[in-house]
């Protein structure tokens, strides 16, 4: 039993998770729910991180060098490499992020639940996660875990 989505859908999606608020076994759900999501987002931020490398300038430790403006944080482009170095960021985006629900599986009803009872209020991008999310886990259950 599996579930699939975008590197791009990961940090957004936990963000949204974080907002659905839930009582006992339903909250249980949506927590191992998160934490299942979060160590694929690790990886991900991870694997970002070395791609990075390739195109901007790195100090002698060999960590990125970096600038902070106004809250934002800002790596410096080797000379010519923007350009490619965002087409390597969006193919890594795009890739599919593969989450084995076997063990997760005795929360899967209880996830639904929270998600189906929640009243936070959604709207864009969250809006749309959630529906997404909801679909699949629906089609997996309907699918009887298989």
């Amino acid at each position: 039993m599996k579930i699939e989505f975008y590197n791009a859908e990961l940090k957004p999606m936990i963000e949204m998770l974080m907002g659905i608020k839930a009582k006992g076994r339903n909250s249980r759900a949506v927590s191992k729910f998160v934490k299942l999501i979060s160590a694929k987002f690790e990886t991900y931020a991870k694997d970002e991180q070395e791609l990075l490398k390739e195109y901007c300038l790195v100090d002698d430790s060999g960590e990125l060098v970096t600038t902070t403006k106004e809250g934002n944080t800002f790596v410096s482009w080797l000379p010519g490499k923007q350009a490619e170095a965002v087409i390597a960021q969006n193919e890594l985006a795009n890739e599919k992020n593969v989450i084995d629900l076997t063990e997760y599986e005795p929360h899967l009803k209880h996830l639904i639940v929270a998600l189906d009872e929640s009243d936070a209020f959604l709207s864009g991008v969250e809006a749309q996660l959630y529906d997404l999310v909801l679909d699949k886990l629906e089609d997996i259950e309907n699918k009887g875990g298989k």
